[in-house]
């Protein structure tokens, strides 16, 4: 063989082993993103709407045992907070998993606000907690007799903002309690 075919074989060899080594690179970076966003849904499913829920994490969070008195809790839970009361909070928190019932994916949430040891730890499990309940109202619907209001305050987590449910007129901030309690606003009604 002469040194010219040689020299082009092996520039066809090099050419056909980059385009191996890429192919199979481009293989594992699609393996690892896939792997990321599956990762990335799954820390989501609890936390966002409906929309973003997986059938089997919805049906989890709409398995509730007695549900007009796990909102009752949690808008005893949301005043709690609304007037800096860890106690009250952490007592609210322990009714409203008895009366959402072991089944629920919502209980997890709020036996950990039932074992905070402050309100700065309770107040951003309290938030997951809203979106997870609105979630249950926008199914559910408002019970008989009981008028819901979704409020929002800009200003929580530095300026992130944050919404909440509750049960009476008037702004009564959970995230900000006797430090800003009117910070917010009703944005409608469930």
């Amino acid at each position: 063989m002469n040194k010219k075919r040689m020299f082009i074989l092996s520039i066809l060899g090099l050419g056909i082993g980059m385009f191996i080594a890429t192919s199979s690179s481009s293989n594992e970076e699609m393996k690892e993103m896939d792997t990321h966003n599956e990762h990335q849904h799954s820390s989501h499913q609890m936390m966002g709407d409906s929309h973003t829920l997986h059938d089997s994490s919805l049906n989890k969070v709409m398995e509730v045992e007695d549900y007009e008195e796990s909102l009752t809790q949690y808008f005893i839970l949301q005043q709690a907070l609304a007037n800096d009361s860890l106690t009250d909070a952490q007592q609210a928190a322990k009714y409203l998993a008895e009366a959402l019932g072991e089944k629920s994916a919502l209980s997890s949430l709020a036996h950990q606000i039932h074992h905070s040891d402050s309100l700065n730890t309770a107040r951003p499990l309290f938030e997951s907690l809203s979106k997870a309940i609105e979630v249950l109202v926008k199914h559910h619907g408002s019970p008989e007799g009981m008028s819901i209001g979704k409020y929002h305050c800009p200003m929580v987590d530095k300026n992130r903002g944050a919404s909440w449910l509750q049960d009476s007129e008037g702004t009564k901030n959970p995230y900000f309690g006797e430090m800003m309690p009117r910070c917010g606003s009703k944005i409608g009604t469930l």
